[in-house]
């Protein structure tokens, strides 16, 4: 067996039943994002642990809450990212996957600033 090089990607023994083909065949009946729901980053930082879990990547808000088992960096790498814009962590380690079709049916909307959200709420309706 060859030994992982040098500051190589690390992953963990996952249980059975939580492997990617698992993960894709779970997510292929929920339904997808339907969108435009915006959600800032003040309201995604309320959600950094194990059980309600959000992150960011590329603009888009993602609760990752049910994705931190099947996750093969493990739960600790997950949740790392999790209640903060996590692009730059996804694209160190992941930057060929198509995070659009992985976390399909837990995207929650677009990340907005926060003045563009107290913008929404004062305007005339």
């Amino acid at each position: 067996m060859r030994a992982a090089p040098a500051g190589g990607r690390r992953k963990v023994a996952l249980a059975p039943g939580h492997s990617h083909l698992d993960w894709m065949r779970l997510t292929a009946s929920l339904p997808r994002y339907r969108g435009p729901t915006q959600h800032t980053l003040a309201e995604v930082a309320a959600h950094r642990r194990k059980g309600d879990a959000w992150t960011v990547i590329r603009g888009r808000v993602y609760d990752v809450s049910r994705y931190v088992d099947y996750h093969p960096g493990g739960a600790a790498m997950l949740l790392s990212g999790a209640g903060k814009d996590a692009t730059a962590l996804f694209d160190k380690y992941h930057p060929w996957v198509n995070i659009e079709a992985m976390m399909r049916g837990l995207c929650l909307g677009e990340l907005v600033d926060d003045d563009e959200e107290e913008a929404d709420d004062t305007a005339p309706s």
